[in-house]
């Protein structure tokens, strides 16, 4: 008998197609904008136009509004061609700061170290 191991991609891709709401984001979009009001336009647009239910929307500036969570952007899960999606929409200030905890986060590292720098971006409107 001969035999073979799959490889990563070939393991997920092949459960995805058979599961494909396993992942919430197995395909990962992004957008931003220069300030929040624009981030929240277009995520608004976008929203309509998918016409993504309101379940698949999140709005991070009012869910983590009080938290402990540095992390602020505006996100939309949906299916596309059968794979779970996520749209990300942020301010490109937002975004810098975003990429920066979640290297910090993967290395298991505290990203509360980033809150006071998180809500003066909220403060001038990123």
């Amino acid at each position: 008998m001969k035999y073979r191991i799959k490889g990563t991609y070939s393991v997920i891709n092949k459960r995805v197609r058979s599961a494909p709401n396993i992942s919430g984001d197995f395909i990962g979009l992004r957008a931003e904008t220069m300030n929040r009001k624009q981030a929240i336009a277009r995520w608004k647009k976008f929203n309509k136009t998918l016409k993504v239910k309101r379940s698949g929307q999140d709005n991070k500036y009012k869910t983590l509004k009080g938290s402990k969570n540095p992390y602020r952007a505006l996100h939309s899960d949906f299916e596309l061609e059968g794979y779970g999606t996520e749209a990300q929409f942020r301010t490109k200030k937002f975004g810098k700061l975003n990429d920066e905890m979640h290297i910090v986060h993967k290395n298991k590292g505290n990203t509360k170290k980033f809150l006071p720098r998180s809500k003066k971006l909220i403060k001038k409107g990123y």
